[in-house]
């Protein structure tokens, strides 16, 4: 299992946006507020802050593919400056190979990538493509420290809550208006107590409390794309300390659209 906390993202800008849907849209906790460009190929760039990371999650997003690149920034004096009047910083960038990712439409258009950690100041070229004749957009952009752990253990639940409306009317007749169905996650993994299942309490879940981020429940044995989801803890996490080194963790989940 896999979850991105803390959220590192500094800045966030694209080459395109539509006024009514900034691209400051994707760097909030809501998926179904928007940022759109204008065209189906846009490039949103995040820098990140001086915490660095090594992940980089989207969520809501109408997107086929995703090309990611990472640079690193460092500022210089170019050779023979000085300061005196004209003269400024160039930026020396080393940069890593683009990545495209095919994301998972099912999953609530939902993209997951990694790279080398970099701890500090660099950032992360985001290149949405979606199909000719529409408009991409992008609900939830998180980046940040990835947190890895063991993958749940078998016979773990998952399931849907749905939140539409059913009302039986005087006539005996069912009104229904459809509303948001979401999933569930229920499981179970056995961490050794000291550092994993303590970091995870208090370094993860205890600083993010009631909040979404994202989420790779399954990491190691699969690596489909239904397994990547933003949620946040229906619950709070606990543990049953089952030795003295090893701690069995309930987590229970639920999706934020």
């Amino acid at each position: 299992m896999k979850v991105i906390y803390p959220n590192n993202i500094s800045a966030i800008s694209a080459d395109e946006e539509n006024a009514n849907f900034p691209v400051a849209n994707a760097n909030d906790k809501h998926p179904k507020k928007l940022w759109k460009a204008t065209t189906n190929s846009a490039t949103v760039t995040l820098t990140m802050n001086t915490s660095g990371g090594d992940s980089v999650a989207v969520f809501n997003t109408n997107a086929e593919t995703l090309a990611v690149t990472v640079r690193k920034v460092s500022n210089a004096w170019a050779s023979g400056n000085a300061w005196a009047s004209g003269n400024a910083w160039f930026t020396d960038t080393d940069e890593s190979a683009t990545v495209v990712y095919d994301l998972y439409p099912e999953g609530v258009g939902s993209g997951w990538a990694e790279y080398d950690a970099i701890l500090g100041v660099h950032v992360i070229d985001l290149l949405f493509t979606s199909a000719a004749g529409t408009i991409v957009e992008c609900g939830v952009i998180v980046a940040g420290n990835r947190n890895t752990y063991k993958d749940p253990d078998l016979y773990s639940t998952e399931g849907l809550v749905d939140f539409s409306i059913v009302k039986e009317l005087n006539n005996g007749a069912i009104y229904t208006r459809k509303r948001d169905v979401v999933r569930t996650f229920q499981f179970q993994m056995v961490e050794d107590t000291d550092p994993d299942f303590y970091e995870f309490m208090f370094t993860v879940m205890k600083r993010l409390g009631p909040d979404p981020t994202a989420w790779r429940i399954v990491a190691n044995v699969l690596t489909n794309f239904e397994w990547v989801v933003y949620a946040r803890a229906r619950a709070m996490p606990s543990g049953d300390h089952i030795a003295h080194a090893h701690t069995m963790l309930n987590i229970d989940l639920i999706e934020v659209v």
